[in-house]
């Protein structure tokens, strides 16, 4: 099917969200996301248990996902368009259940690392695909709501996909665990099956857009960094929760969705919110303004605590005293220098 620069793009003012389209793109992402939430708490014991590797390789292996997520885009929203959606959105399922059927029987490191870029240029094919049908579906006006209510299918999941992972790996080893998830990232191709094939092929002669827009610099930025804490919390969770005597890190992934996801559903707030206001209200002074107030605390505390160590005599009992002192102080401190920054820098 070959649509028009317009045609497709968004519905009318009052048109309902949940149609056909919207619930089967729904679908495919809640299967490729509840296929790689099957893999998060068993691929750390791939690299650490059956591999050899070390933490090093955990974090290696983990983020070579997103190079190949992150190099791969300015190509796949190309192909969005002259492919179509749809064919993007498969095309990502297939390479995602491949990467997650074979990475179980990696016979090493390197092997491992392959797959898992594979995985990264299809999580970034379904991504694309899939948020571009749904803004299209939808109106102008509810564009924000769509992708929160687009968003809950890949937290739900990450979510249920860690239960049901950790659950095969108990009883059939890591190896079931990983081809079970590449047969649930292939069942996630039925309902794209059903998805309408829009494309918006270039007229001739007519130049190509251009692959990156500098307006996305500063949120993408935002969102990286944001993204930051998540990455290393399901890279290494697993492995930290050694530490206390347990093997099963299920149901910190499982928590870890579900807050999110009573977020959205009681009070709305979700990532989008939270970057959207971040651009609204973003201006460079804050940043050189919260560096600042870093860096001034971050001096005050330490300085204050020296001093009151320096001075401590008495023996535990001094120390006890000088301990409470330093706290005391330290807050103070604080507080005083928090009131003053915002008229001495703000006004």
């Amino acid at each position: 099917m070959v649509a028009d620069a317009t045609a497709g793009k968004r519905g009318r003012p009052g048109d309902r969200l949940l149609t056909r389209p919207f619930v089967l793109v729904m679908a495919c992402a809640f299967g490729f996301f509840g296929a790689f939430g099957m893999t998060v708490p068993v691929l750390p014991l791939i690299v650490t248990d059956e591999l050899g590797g070390g933490d090093f390789a955990v974090g290696v292996v983990v983020g070579s996902m997103a190079v190949s997520a992150i190099l791969i885009r300015p190509w796949a929203s190309r192909r969005a368009d002259s492919w179509g959606r749809q064919r993007l959105v498969l095309a990502g399922m297939v390479a995602g259940a491949l990467s997650l059927a074979l990475s179980g029987v990696a016979p090493e490191l390197v092997s491992l690392g392959l797959l898992r870029l594979l995985l990264g240029a299809g999580q970034a094919l379904v991504l694309i695909g899939a948020v571009t049908m749904v803004m299209e579906s939808v109106p102008a006006e509810r564009g924000g709501e769509a992708i929160s209510y687009f968003s809950v299918a890949p937290y739900l999941g990450i979510g249920l996909g860690s239960l049901v992972g950790q659950a095969i790996y108990e009883r059939a080893g890591l190896a079931a665990a990983f081809a079970a998830a590449g047969v649930v990232c292939l069942l996630g191709v039925l309902p794209a099956m059903g998805l309408p094939n829009v494309s918006v092929p270039r007229a001739p002669g007519e130049a190509a857009p251009p692959g990156f827009h500098p307006a996305v610099l500063l949120p993408g930025a935002i969102f990286a960094l944001g993204l930051v804490g998540p990455v290393a919390f399901t890279s290494f969770i697993a492995l930290y929760v050694r530490d206390f005597g347990s093997d099963d890190p299920r149901w910190l992934f499982f928590t870890y969705s579900a807050a999110i996801l009573a977020a959205r559903a009681t009070v709305g707030l979700g990532p989008e919110a939270f970057f959207y206001g971040a651009r609204l209200y973003w201006h460079n002074w804050d940043l050189f303004y919260s560096l600042m107030k870093g860096v001034v605390f971050g001096l005050v505390i330490p300085l204050v605590a020296t001093h009151m160590g320096l001075r401590t005599r008495g023996g535990a009992e001094g120390v006890g005293k000088a301990t409470t002192s330093a706290v005391m102080f330290m807050t103070l401190a604080v507080l005083i220098l928090d009131a003053l920054f915002p008229p001495l820098f703000l006004n």
